[in-house]
């Protein structure tokens, strides 16, 4: 292809003619391998994963060989290139030797993605179609990565690319145990596969679920008027009423029970003392023999049982002052503090 012959032309007359000039021929192969990997059509899906790859482990490289160097221009100006500890230290732009940062995140962000549509194409999820990047502008290849992006999940970029470098001294999956942890949830800390974590996220959307059938439930509830004894603190005051009641009912019975039992017990004296008058009146009335002072003295009594039988002096009813309240007051209080806190929640 046209690109090609370009490719090597340069490469050609780089290497045989200008041989100081290593560095310009990796840099156009790497970036024959982003037009191999993502534009050239009759590219296999293998081979495009492969170059993309190599471009970014190149890339990686680089960067890292820059970090390490301290001047790259003094590499240049010294017969030996790898003397890196004899060259001269003084303060460089050490951008201006590498790609751009945006031209670098690209290149990792679409080496990622292809490798994650290709994933999906393997696992059914989305069709094969999708592995044709080369028809894609830019429009469609950002809504085809955000569209693959979106499947997954809750996984972040950084958790992709844990994804793709899975070592061996991985902890297993928290929840199958059978696969590696990849993938860390920022919630519950706990590592899964990439299965189980989509599992995980799908627990977490039904969770969401309940906490917004809890919201509009008590939504609801806010909106209802107060009604009459509907509040658990009115019931409480219901329930306060009706033990109370319940209590003095309790001693009201004991009492009048005792009451009574006295008012019997006194009926019988009063009877005993009113049948000993009755036989004086009667008896002066046959014989009579009685004058005003026997009138007065009969009357006198008569009226003092008529009293003792209305009001006993021998028994009463009072207050047991000694014992602590049997029933205790209730009241109503507003904690100022809490309602504070609810307000600035």
């Amino acid at each position: 292809m046209k690109h090609y012959l370009n490719y090597e032309k340069a490469s050609s007359i780089i290497l045989y003619e200008k041989t100081e000039k290593e560095a310009t021929y990796v840099y156009l192969s790497l970036i024959n391998f982003i037009i191999t990997a993502f534009i050239d059509q009759a590219t296999p899906i293998d081979q495009r994963i492969f170059y993309a790859w190599v471009t970014v482990f190149s890339s990686r490289l680089w960067k890292a060989w820059l970090q390490y160097v301290r001047n790259p221009d003094e590499i240049l100006d010294t017969g030996n290139k790898n003397d890196v500890n004899q060259m001269k230290t003084k303060k460089v732009n050490k951008e201006k030797f590498y790609m751009t940062n945006v031209a670098y995140q690209s290149l990792e962000l679409n080496a990622h993605n292809l490798l994650f549509i290709a994933m999906l194409v393997v696992e059914e999820q989305i069709q094969e179609d999708a592995l044709n990047i080369f028809i894609l502008n830019s429009q469609t290849c950002e809504s085809t990565f955000r569209m693959v992006r979106s499947m997954s999940g809750m996984v972040s970029m950084r958790n992709l690319c844990d994804h793709y470098s899975v070592s061996d001294s991985e902890s297993p999956c928290t929840k199958c145990a059978k696969n590696a942890g990849i993938t860390t949830c920022d919630g519950c800390l706990a590592k899964f596969c990439r299965r189980c974590f989509n599992d995980h996220c799908q627990d977490l959307s039904k969770e969401l679920d309940n906490v917004v059938y809890e919201h509009d439930i008590l939504k609801q509830e806010l909106e209802m008027p107060n009604e009459n004894n509907s509040h658990y603190l009115l019931k409480q005051i219901d329930e306060w009423k009706k033990d109370s009641i319940d209590k003095i009912n309790q001693l009201a019975h004991e009492c009048r029970t005792d009451v009574l039992k006295l008012l019997e017990k006194n009926k019988d004296q009063l009877t005993d003392s009113f049948r000993k008058i009755s036989n004086r009146v009667r008896k002066g009335r046959d014989d009579e023999d009685y004058d005003e002072r026997d009138l007065s003295k009969w009357m006198t009594e008569l009226k003092e049982l008529k009293d003792e039988l209305i009001k006993p002096s021998n028994f009463r009813i009072e207050e047991d002052k000694q014992r602590s309240p049997w029933i205790q007051k209730i009241r109503v209080c507003e904690d100022f503090h809490d309602r504070a806190k609810l307000e600035d929640s």
